[in-house]
C-alpha cells in the first residue's frame, strides 16, 4: 500500500499567519505565478485561443491579477505571496544579498533570511 507523504488538509481549518487568517482549501490547490506578463497578453491569448489551458483555469477555477511587491524581483514577489506580507515584514528584498563577511553577492535560495512564517507552513502544521 502506498501512502502519500503530503499532509491531508482538513477542509475549513483556519490558520493565523503574520496577523492574518487563512482557511484551508477544500481541494488540492495549485498557484501559478506568471511574472512580467501583462494582463492584456493573457486576455488576448484567451480570446484568440492561444492559451486554452489558462482559459480553462479561469473558467473552471480561479484567476486573478495581482500587483507586485516592490522591488519587483522574483524572490521578493514569491515570498510576499507565500507569507501574505510585504518585504519589510518578511525580509526578502531582492534575489541576492551582500554577505558582509565575504563581500560577495549571494543568491537567495533558501529560507534562512526569512523573518516570518509562511501560509504553506502553517497549513502543513494544521493537517
Amino acid at each position: 500500500m502506498t501512502q502519500s507523504l503530503a499532509p491531508t488538509l482538513i477542509s475549513g481549518v483556519t490558520v493565523e499567519v503574520n496577523g492574518r487568517s487563512y482557511v484551508a482549501p477544500k481541494r488540492p490547490t495549485v498557484v501559478i505565478i506568471v511574472e512580467r506578463f501583462r494582463s492584456a497578453y493573457l486576455e488576448h491569448g484567451i480570446a484568440n485561443g492561444t492559451l486554452p489551458t489558462m482559459k480553462s483555469f479561469k473558467e473552471k477555477g480561479f484567476a486573478a491579477i495581482a500587483d507586485c511587491s516592490m522591488p519587483s524581483t522574483t524572490n521578493t514577489n514569491n515570498t510576499s505571496i507565500v507569507t501574505g506580507v510585504p518585504p519589510p515584514v518578511h525580509g526578502i528584498n531582492g534575489n541576492y544579498y551582500l554577505d558582509a563577511e565575504t563581500g560577495k553577492e549571494i543568491m537567495i535560495t533558501d529560507a534562512k533570511r526569512l523573518r516570518c512564517g509562511t501560509i504553506l507552513g502553517a497549513l502543513s502544521h494544521a493537517a
